[in-house]
């Protein structure tokens, strides 16, 4: 195993201080580590009998219930328990020097529609983002691992040495729930980002890899987080997941593709933000029950 670097000193901080992020619209499984394929209309939701708004204020949300033949709905408030996700932001140097003088505020409007995302009345929980800091990859480390060029690496192994590294500048006075690195250009795989299952604010396994992909990039990392907070894969072969909102006619059409082992059905809008491959066009995405329930379960 390569040494690693010596971290007396921290690495270069772009932040400067914590930033509390507001959203802002832009916008495979192997043991324990879920890697996501991505690929880039907007449809009216199916009407559900109630309605979820964000009402401005963390917490609260307004809920409309429309009763059968009534023409005054109800109206009430409940109060959703808070959960704020505190990100350590990690570029390559390579990035940075494309970038340049815009980065931070690229990254910090890609967070944000990363907030945007847990903003969604589908999710149904108040789930607030937070950057710890944005700091850049020892470079050294880096050129010592091949870490400012992934494609020649597998995701995985580029997520382990992350992951090793960014636990050992972990300091009291600087934590965080989850460490995300970002790059440009490709890893070896088709893989756009992966993650941990499961281990969001766990100290040795809380990170995470993406590839920069500009405008998708905010939901990649959604994306990777979910699976951080006990999201599996909507639209898998042999479960329900993702297809519990769509039309009945295209759950019939994806029922039958089943039979005739179609990886993929082009029938199916695969419009969540846990889908394997994410289509650009079906923006914004929404999550299904099994992400809800499973994001709700892992916070409680």
């Amino acid at each position: 195993m390569n040494a690693l670097p010596d971290t007396s000193e921290m690495p270069q901080r772009l932040l400067r201080r914590p930033r509390e992020i507001r959203p802002s619209p832009m916008a495979l499984s192997k043991r324990n580590t879920v890697v996501m394929h991505r690929e880039w209309k907007m449809e009216e939701e199916p009407y559900s009998g109630s309605e979820y708004y964000s009402s401005g204020r963390d917490g609260d949300q307004l809920v409309i219930n429309m009763t059968a033949g009534g023409s005054v709905p109800t109206i009430s408030f409940t109060t959703v328990e808070e959960n704020t996700i505190e990100l350590l932001v990690v570029v390559t140097r390579k990035m940075h020097l494309i970038l340049n003088d815009r980065l931070n505020e690229y990254l910090l409007a890609t967070i944000g529609s990363v907030a945007q995302n847990f903003k969604h009345s589908s999710l149904k929980s108040a789930i607030k983002i937070s950057i710890v800091d944005i700091i850049l990859l020892d470079s050294n480390f880096a050129l010592r691992e091949g870490l400012d060029d992934w494609s020649n690496k597998n995701h995985e192994e580029v997520m382990g040495k992350f992951c090793h590294w960014v636990n050992r500048i972990r300091r009291p006075t600087m934590n965080w729930d989850s460490a995300i690195l970002l790059n440009v250009g490709n890893f070896k795989t088709m893989a756009l980002g992966v993650a941990h299952y499961q281990a969001m604010c766990s100290l040795e396994s809380s990170c995470l890899v993406v590839v920069d992909r500009g405008f998708g990039t905010a939901d990649i990392i959604a994306h990777e987080i979910g699976h951080q907070l006990g999201a599996k894969h909507d639209f898998e072969v042999g479960s329900e997941c993702g297809f519990e909102e769509q039309p009945s006619r295209k759950r019939t059409m994806q029922k039958l593709s089943r039979r005739t082992q179609e990886k993929y059905d082009t029938t199916i809008q695969r419009d969540t933000v846990m889908s394997g491959i994410l289509y650009f066009e079906l923006y914004p995405f929404r999550w299904s029950a099994c992400s809800r329930q499973n994001i709700q379960f892992f916070l409680s």
